[in-house]
């Protein structure tokens, strides 16, 4: 089960999701889109035991 949630900062539109991954890992991922600009995805930005650590860092490091 994928967790995902969209969210707005400073004008950029963040999608942080947490997915899992083979042995039983989540991955935190990323993607963030500027009005009238493309979308930039950061899929696996560091691989987590439990879903919930995965989804807190892609969604902190959206803020970055």
């Amino acid at each position: 089960m994928e967790t995902v949630v969209s969210t707005s900062h400073q004008g950029y539109r963040r999608i942080a999701s947490a997915c899992p991954a083979r042995c039983g890992l989540h991955t935190a991922d990323l993607a963030t889109e500027q009005p009238e600009g493309p979308l930039k995805a950061f899929i696996a930005l560091d691989y987590f035991f439990d879903r919930a650590p995965a989804w807190t860092y892609a969604t902190r490091s959206g803020r970055i």
